[in-house]
């Protein structure tokens, strides 16, 4: 379910999440699972993982390869989340333009 080869879409979400934290919990176990990272632990408001074979933690932001982050649904809202619980940012399409 996360950060596949194609693009995800709103409409690619497979789980609809109680909360905010609940998704952002679920993309951050997932993006640890395929990576192999472990332990992940949130110190001053940014999280921290434990790379394979790894005994100094890294800052998952600084390890996260790709802005694409994984589509979920919260209620009715669809929202893109990185693996370190920030928002990821959909680039302007040319029909969004108001110049």
């Amino acid at each position: 379910m996360y950060l596949n080869s194609t693009s995800p879409t709103p409409e690619s979400c497979e789980a609809v999440y109680p909360d905010l934290a609940s998704a952002i919990r679920c993309v951050r176990e997932q993006w640890c699972e395929l990576h192999g990272y472990t332990e992940p632990f949130c110190r001053n408001g940014v999280w921290w993982v434990f790379p394979p074979n790894g005994v100094i933690p890294v800052c998952i932001r600084d390890v996260m390869n790709s802005d694409k982050g994984q589509w979920v649904r919260i209620g009715r809202v669809s929202v893109a989340i990185l693996p370190d619980g920030s928002f990821a940012i959909a680039p302007k399409s040319t029909s969004d333009r108001t110049d």
